[in-house]
C-alpha cells in the first residue's frame, strides 16, 4: 500500500463515527458554500465502502461500516435517508447496497434475488425500471440512467440482466445520444454517469455493447473539468477502459491535502430544492480507488 493511500485510509478511520460518515449540503460543489449538515443518510457510508474499503475486507473500517450498513437494511432494501419519511426507498440505493453486500459476501443471494424480482416489477409504461418503489403517495416517479447504471450492475451480478433489457436500452440511449452530459434530477456531473456504468464493462452482454461508445465519451470528458470527484471518477473509469489518462490522475493525487483527504465535492444534488450533498469522506473514497495502482 502506498503512502497516499495510507493516509486516505487514515482520514476515514479518523472521520468514522462508528461507520457513520458526515455529509453536508451545499450550495454548489464548493466546500466555502456549505450551509448545514445533511440529515442522516447511508448513502455516505455505502460509497466510502465502495469504492474504497471494499477493497480491505479484513480492515475494522471496514467492518464497522458494513455492520452499519446491514444494521439500517430492512426485508433487503435500504433508504437514502434514515428517516424514511424524507423520501421513498430507492431501486438505486439498494440495488447498490445489495451489491456491495454480495460481492464482500455478507448478503443472502436468496434474499437479493426477491429483491431484484420488485426491483424488475417496478417499471413505468415503456417497462423501464423507475427511481421509487411502488406504490408512492407524495413524490412523483422518474427514470434516472445514474441509477440505472446501478441497477444495471445489480441485475447482471445476479445473472438477471437480460431480464431488464429496456431499461438497458434506455441506458445505451442517453450514451450513445449524449443526452447525459445534461445530467439527472439527482446526479448533475455526467461523469457519475459513465462512472458507474463503466463498473458493468466485465460483464461480456453490456461490454459488448457500450464499450466503444463508452470509450468515445470518455475521451470527450477528459481535461474538461477540475472538480476532485470528476477526476477520480473519470481516472478508475480510464483504467476499466484501458485508456490512457495519468495526467487527470496526477493532477488528482497533488490535490490531496495534508489530513489525508481530498477536498470537499458534491456527489448528489436535491431533486425538487437548492442543495448539493457531498463531504471529503466521499472524495476521498473514490480518489483511493482512482489511485491505487498509482506509483
Amino acid at each position: 500500500m502506498n503512502e497516499t493511500i495510507r493516509k486516505g485510509l487514515n482520514y476515514l478511520t479518523t472521520n468514522s463515527l462508528d461507520g457513520r460518515f458526515k455529509c453536508y449540503l451545499s450550495q454548489s460543489r464548493e466546500e466555502g458554500d456549505i450551509f448545514s449538515i445533511s440529515p442522516r443518510e447511508i448513502g455516505s457510508s455505502l460509497l466510502v465502502l465502495n469504492p474504497a474499503l471494499i477493497n480491505y475486507p479484513s480492515n475494522n473500517l471496514t467492518k464497522q461500516v458494513i455492520a452499519r450498513c446491514k444494521n439500517h437494511m430492512v426485508n433487503g432494501k435500504f433508504n437514502f435517508f434514515e428517516d424514511s419519511s424524507l423520501l421513498p426507498t430507492d431501486v438505486e440505493t439498494t440495488s447498490y447496497g445489495l451489491t456491495t453486500l454480495l460481492e464482500l459476501k455478507e448478503m443472502d443471494k436468496g434474499l437479493a434475488d426477491l429483491v431484484a424480482n420488485e426491483v424488475m416489477g417496478n417499471v413505468n409504461n415503456n417497462e423501464v425500471i423507475e427511481v421509487f418503489f411502488k406504490p408512492l403517495t407524495n413524490h412523483e416517479n422518474r427514470v434516472d440512467h445514474v441509477s440505472l447504471s446501478n441497477v444495471l450492475y445489480f441485475l447482471n451480478l445476479l445473472g438477471r440482466g437480460n431480464q431488464a433489457k429496456e431499461s438497458e436500452d434506455f441506458v445505451f440511449d442517453q450514451l450513445s445520444s449524449g443526452r447525459y452530459l445534461e445530467g439527472t434530477r439527482y446526479y448533475h456531473s455526467p461523469d457519475s454517469f459513465i462512472y458507474f456504468l463503466s463498473k458493468s464493462m466485465n460483464f461480456p452482454n453490456l461490454g459488448e455493447r457500450f464499450k466503444p461508445v463508452l470509450a468515445r465519451e470518455l475521451s470527450k470528458r477528459i481535461n474538461s473539468t477540475n472538480f476532485p470527484l470528476d477526476l477520480a471518477m473519470r481516472s478508475i473509469t480510464a483504467d476499466a477502459l484501458c485508456f490512457p489518462n495519468d495526467r487527470e490522475r496526477r493532477n488528482l493525487r497533488d490535490l490531496q491535502e495534508p489530513d489525508g483527504s481530498w477536498p470537499f465535492d458534491a456527489i448528489y444534488h436535491y431533486g425538487s430544492k437548492a442543495g448539493y450533498f457531498g463531504s471529503k469522506a466521499i472524495t476521498t473514497s473514490f480518489a483511493i480507488e482512482a489511485l491505487k495502482n498509482s506509483p
